[in-house]
């Protein structure tokens, strides 16, 4: 379990589940979620330039950002696409906690990286 001193700071986007949020909160991250900030029904580039703005990690489901390249990531703390087999929460909550803690801001910065539920994928040019 990540401690209050995990160094990331998480922008959730409108597709991932405010539940999943106050999961990850209650596990010690720094976490907000795009309904916090009234920043709904707004298209994947405006999730990405708020999170940019805001200084932290863009967290999602929407596999479209798979498709962005470093170019598009530059400046960026980060985007994390969680791929899981069912939407549940719980299902959600699960690859969080187990993959989360091994990720370094450091590492994420100007990166999209993947992450299922057996391993972490940083994607190339």
């Amino acid at each position: 379990m990540p401690s209050k001193k995990s160094d990331l700071q998480i922008y959730a986007d409108e597709c991932f589940p405010f539940t999943t949020v106050l999961y990850l909160r209650s596990l010690g991250y720094s976490i907000r979620h795009a309904l916090e900030y009234n920043f709904l029904n707004k298209p994947d580039i405006s999730h990405l330039k708020h999170a940019k703005k805001l200084g932290k990690t863009l967290i999602t489901l929407d596999r479209d950002f798979l498709g962005y390249t470093t170019a598009r990531a530059e400046g960026t703390k980060g985007i994390v696409v969680i791929t899981v087999g069912s939407n549940a929460p719980k299902h959600i909550n699960s690859i969080c906690k187990k993959q989360l803690p091994k990720i370094k801001r450091s590492v994420i910065a100007n990166s999209v990286i993947l992450i299922s539920n057996d391993k972490i994928t940083k994607t190339r040019k």
